[in-house]
């Protein structure tokens, strides 16, 4: 089951590779790539740390598995 679910994920995560090129190309012309960098570094940063302070997160391990799940 978990083999399923992280081939689904990086399926997704590569099928917005494209995506991702087509919106960076144009900005990093348009910013220079210096300041794409930093751009981009800034905002995974806020992100990483956003994501301390959301409690579903946070807690991710705490909480008990669905019983309906079945191994």
């Amino acid at each position: 089951m978990q083999g399923r679910v992280l081939t689904l994920v990086r399926g997704g995560a590569l099928a917005m590779t494209p995506v991702g090129l087509a919106v960076a190309g144009p900005l990093a012309d348009a910013l220079s790539v210096q300041a794409w960098f930093l751009i981009a570094g800034v905002t995974s940063v806020a992100m990483g740390v956003g994501a301390f302070f959301v409690p579903a997160i946070m807690c991710i391990e705490d909480r008990p598995l669905d019983s309906t799940v079945t191994p």
